[in-house]
C-alpha cells in the first residue's frame, strides 16, 4: 500500500508540474499572438501610407521628408519586432511542444 501511495504522489507531482509548464506555454503563446497582431496592424498601416496616392502627389522635398518619417517609425518599431522574434524562438525551443509550425511561420523572416 505504501508503494501505491508513493507512486500516486509521484504521478500527481508530475501532473502538477506538467500543468504549470503548459500554463506557462499558454501565457507565452498568448503574449506572442498579441505581439503579432500589434505588429501586423502597425505593418499594414505603414504599407498603406507607403502605397498612398497622396504620397505620390507630394513634391520632392515633402516626399523625402515623409519617407524619412516612415523610416523613423520603422526604426522605432525595431525593438518590439526583435522582442517578437525572440519570444517566438523561445516558444519553438521549448521541449515537449509538438506543433510549432504556426509560430515558426510567423517568425520566418528572421
Amino acid at each position: 500500500m505504501v508503494g501505491f501511495v508513493y507512486r500516486y504522489e509521484k504521478v500527481q507531482m508530475k501532473s502538477l508540474q506538467r500543468g504549470d509548464f503548459l500554463d506557462d506555454v499558454s501565457r507565452n503563446l498568448n503574449n506572442f499572438n498579441v505581439q503579432v497582431e500589434h505588429f501586423e496592424q502597425w505593418y499594414r498601416e505603414l504599407i498603406e501610407q507607403l502605397e498612398s496616392r497622396d504620397l505620390d502627389k507630394l513634391g520632392h522635398e515633402e516626399y523625402a521628408h515623409r519617407v524619412e518619417q516612415l523610416a523613423a517609425r520603422k526604426d522605432k518599431q525595431r525593438p518590439q519586432f526583435d522582442e517578437l522574434i525572440a519570444n517566438g524562438k523561445n516558444l519553438i525551443a521549448k521541449k515537449d511542444i509538438t506543433d510549432v509550425s504556426v509560430v515558426r511561420d510567423k517568425i520566418k523572416v528572421s
